[in-house]
């Protein structure tokens, strides 16, 4: 199975400080084991880069400088398999139109399009319920929690 990392995960990964690292952590590497592919995509990346320079003080931010962040950046996309960026626009434009996307959730619309083209089924997120939504075209959001209880 392919799994698309969200960017809370990265997120997570990045912050020792997070109760939910380890967990973050320890899904990622069982995952693995069991012999699934994990990927990631470019918006993921430039999302996780904007949340972790973001100052500690403003939405999650985690204040990291710019060189700290391009380091876990290159740790990143050793791990995990970047996959290229594919014409998106309409499989985007279907999404938020047939659900009636507005706002910050056009983000995930967006990397649903990308699973979409990509043919990735499964995502492995902390938000799952922002993806419930996708169920229909054979998205499924996993959370770390449930990556056990499977």
């Amino acid at each position: 199975m392919i799994y698309l990392l969200d960017t809370n995960i990265l997120v997570r990964l990045a912050n020792p400080q997070s109760p939910q690292e380890p967990l973050a952590r320890k899904s990622i590497r069982y995952l693995l084991e069991e012999g699934h592919t994990l990927v990631t995509g470019s918006q993921v990346i430039q999302e996780f880069f904007t949340v972790a320079t973001r100052p500690l003080s403003a939405r999650g931010g985690l204040g990291m400088s710019v060189p700290k962040v391009l380091e876990h950046i290159s740790d990143f996309e050793e791990a995990v398999s970047l996959l290229s960026e594919v014409p998106l626009h309409n499989i985007w434009l279907r999404l938020v139109s047939k659900y009636e996307i507005s706002g910050v959730a056009a983000h995930d619309a967006r990397l649903a399009a990308f699973m979409i083209a990509h043919q990735i089924s499964h995502i492995l997120t902390f938000n799952d319920k922002d993806f419930s939504r996708y169920a229909p075209e054979g998205i499924i959001a996993v959370t770390p929690q449930s990556v056990f209880s499977n």
